[in-house]
């Protein structure tokens, strides 16, 4: 059977497939327990199967499905990180393979003249049944693939039952009764895609709205930052014009200037959170850029606040515009620092980051599985109050007095992060907050040294504290 019919989304956008890729992959392997639970189950079922008959094909059965499930469960994973082509044909191929792999033992097992072999064949159906309505696959050919695996189970029942039956009118009843199995199992099939893609739609929309709202509260901000910068331009300007002498001249020119390059720093935000920014991208060692920013953010705290920093032994090589990455961390910095009321302590960290599995990032998105290189500004806060925690990413939106921030700044740490290939994870608790940066390694680093541990802390400056 093709598995690119009417189901399969040819040219699809490169989001969705990513999508639909990153969601098989947290259905079969997201659930570690539930995958070692049902390994277990199979794995186990087929040694008793093996004890019981003393078939070699049963010992054949679980290597041929844990195989399958290898491969299956590597292509997902490289193709989420992009080190192999994303394709939903080859997914639905492997997970077709996958499931021909698993059935083709209960439905041989009803084919046999033991009672004994019956029950636990039945049962492995009926568990296959329930796991593939919870998938609630939207791919019409994957679907169909699933309506035939059971079709071809309840036929084999059929035909083993109608053999020891004479009469017409009982083998009717057999016949209607598979026929509405199946009938019913792939209702409940389409039903729970509709309901998926009825909730994926309501979700675009809400989503819509969201950006919208979104986009009115960034025009009102804007306009708002602006006129406050103009006025103090034009306003400086008219008593540049009033001014008797030199230097009240040269005052009031030094205001509007200042007042200019903030609205000129506005400019720049606003364009590193919509990813329009100019990144003059290079290669370097994020340890390098961490003690950097630490160098230049000592300034910006106080004396009762304790700077601390920890980065890998090992080089974490990015490929970042180097003022950019500095900016977002001092912007984490001085986040850290308000967050604190002015005492505490701020510890930096650069590690490595290898996710197994896709993980949700502030703004929603889903990134990983793979190894990042990661920049964290940890704070002894009282962390993020629970009812504004999901609007910390949004533009002009701050908790800070009026002229004391724009609120632009965890926005613009977030659209530099994306614009890097990266995103920024926000752990929140009552002791503190962790704002951390992932950037995707450099190709240099993916090799196999990357991928050793880097876990190895060191101090950035050669102490094991700093005080600020």
């Amino acid at each position: 059977m093709s598995l690119m019919g009417k189901g399969a989304i040819p040219g699809a956008p490169e989001d969705d497939t990513l999508d639909e890729l990153s969601r098989q992959y947290r259905i079969e392997y997201k659930n570690r327990a539930e995958f070692a639970v049902r390994c277990a189950i199979i794995f186990g079922s087929a040694y008793v199967l093996y004890s019981y008959t003393g078939w070699v094909a049963a010992l054949a059965w679980m290597a041929g499905y844990a195989i399958l499930h290898a491969a299956y469960f590597g292509y997902l994973r490289l193709a989420i990180s992009g080190r192999l082509p994303r394709s939903l044909a080859i997914a639905a191929s492997l997970y077709a393979l996958l499931i021909c792999a698993f059935v083709w033992m209960p439905i041989y097992l009803m084919q046999i003249d033991d009672p004994a072999l019956h029950i636990p064949a039945t049962v492995a159906i009926l568990a296959f049944m329930l796991f593939m309505i919870s998938r609630a696959d939207t791919r019409l050919d994957v679907i169909a693939l699933q309506v035939l695996v059971v079709a071809a189970a309840a036929a084999s029942v059929a035909l083993r039952v109608l053999s020891h039956l004479d009469e017409p009118a009982l083998q009717l009843v057999i016949l209607a009764s598979e026929a509405g199995l199946v009938g019913y199992y792939m209702q409940t099939l389409l039903v729970a895609r509709r309901n998926r893609l009825n909730a994926e739609a309501a979700m675009k929309a809400s989503i819509q709205c969201q950006k919208m709202e979104a986009i009115g509260k960034l025009a009102g901000g804007v306009a708002h930052d602006f006129n406050n910068m103009l006025t103090v331009i034009l306003g400086n300007l008219e008593l540049h014009e009033l001014a008797d002498t030199r230097v009240e001249k040269m005052e009031t020119l030094a205001a509007a200037r200042a007042a200019a390059e903030r609205a000129r720093g506005t400019v720049e935000q606003l364009l590193t959170f919509a990813r329009r920014a100019d990144f003059d991208v290079r290669e370097g060692d994020l340890r390098d850029f961490v003690r950097h920013s630490i160098q230049l953010g000592r300034p910006l705290v106080t004396t009762s606040i304790t700077l601390d920093s920890e980065v890998a032994l090992r080089p974490l090589p990015v490929m970042v515009d180097r003022s950019h990455l500095t900016t977002a961390i001092l912007n984490l910095i001085i986040n850290a620092k308000d967050a604190m009321g002015g005492a505490g302590r701020i510890t930096i960290s650069a590690d490595l980051l290898d996710l197994d599995r896709p993980v949700i990032a502030a703004d929603g998105g889903a990134h990983g599985p793979g190894t990042f290189a990661r920049v964290t500004v940890r704070d002894t806060g009282p962390g993020i109050p629970e009812e504004i925690r999901h609007r910390v990413l949004e533009p002009f939106f701050t908790t800070k007095e009026v002229g004391a921030g724009t609120g632009l700044g965890l926005a613009m740490v977030s659209g530099f992060a994306n614009q890097s290939g990266g995103f920024v994870q926000i752990e929140n608790s009552d002791e503190g907050t962790d704002v951390s940066i992932v950037l995707p390694l450099a190709a240099a680093a993916r090799g196999q040294e990357a991928l050793e541990d880097a876990s190895s802390l060191a101090p950035a400056d050669g102490s094991n504290r700093s005080t600020a």
